[in-house]
């Protein structure tokens, strides 16, 4: 198994990416969110990449 699948796993599908800053330049990672979090009502990020 791997990182993403073991993510997926543990705090759902991936719900959205993105990979450009809030000033619209890219970055050398990606951000992901997931529905599920560490606690009841709250959800997960986490980098993917460099």
């Amino acid at each position: 198994m791997g990182l993403i699948e073991h993510f997926e796993q543990v705090l759902g599908q991936i719900e959205v990416g993105w990979r450009d800053d809030a000033d619209g330049r890219g970055m050398p990672f990606q951000i992901v969110r997931f529905p599920q979090g560490s606690g009841p009502g709250t959800i997960s990020f986490t980098t993917l990449g460099r």
